[in-house]
């Protein structure tokens, strides 16, 4: 969604800023017979109203992309919280003891500490788009992994090793998603950034009550493999 908005409204910015130029340097080089012909007030109102129109759409366009940032926020972190709802009782059916359990939820927490450095980092040097889309790719491997448990891993370590390594890669993906969707958001509403701070956060905030309830509701209804 985010991507395919992104690139279909900037081509539609393009066309009218073309269309805008367009009228505007036509209005400036009509010789002044011809602009008394035609009108120049009509002229210079047609080209305003056109710049108008392509600030507008600008407008759109923005607002757009926050509602779609948003949304990714909020399914990122339903999708990042699923699993914490019925982990400890996963990983105790697993052999895993309860000391290896506080383990596995550290382990996303102090990744996603560690990373946003890099992740600000990388959403400077390569842009936001890139990361947004790694941070996706990551938490679908991640859960397609975790769907797999069970066949990857067949003792104890080897399945807390595996889930140590996706509750690390759950906090890698959530820190290079969260980092982009602000970078984005300051780059298209620079003199908004409280309330767009505010806006992600409460986006942060649902997200992770409704992951942890449909986790447990799935869990509860068809096992460990059912959230995934």
């Amino acid at each position: 969604f985010f991507f395919g908005t992104n690139v279909l409204s900037s081509s539609l910015l393009r066309v009218e800023s073309h269309s805008c130029r367009m009228a505007t340097d036509g209005s400036r080089l009509l010789v002044p017979q011809e602009r008394s012909l035609y009108g120049a007030t009509s002229i210079d109102d047609a080209a305003a109203s056109v710049e108008a129109s392509m600030v507008s759409a600008a407008g759109r366009r923005d607002y757009g992309i926050r509602n779609l940032l948003l949304l990714f926020s909020l399914v990122i972190n339903i999708t990042t919280n699923v699993m914490g709802a019925f982990l400890p009782l996963e990983a105790v059916n697993l052999d895993i003891s309860i000391q290896s359990v506080g383990v596995l939820f550290a382990a996303s927490p102090l990744s996603t500490a560690l990373l946003s450095p890099l992740a600000g980092w990388a959403c400077g040097r390569f842009g936001s788009s890139p990361v947004l889309l790694a941070s996706v790719l990551i938490v679908v491997a991640v859960n397609f992994g975790l769907a797999c448990l069970p066949i990857i891993a067949q003792s104890p370590f080897a399945c807390f090793c595996v889930l140590v390594v996706a509750r690390t890669g759950i906090g890698v993906g959530s820190a290079m998603g969260s980092s982009a969707v602000l970078t984005c958001l300051a780059m298209f509403h620079p003199d908004a950034m409280g309330a767009m701070n505010g806006q992600v956060e409460t986006s942060i905030g649902i997200g992770f009550a409704v992951g942890t309830a449909l986790g447990g509701f799935l869990y509860g209804a068809g096992g460990g493999r059912l959230p995934f």
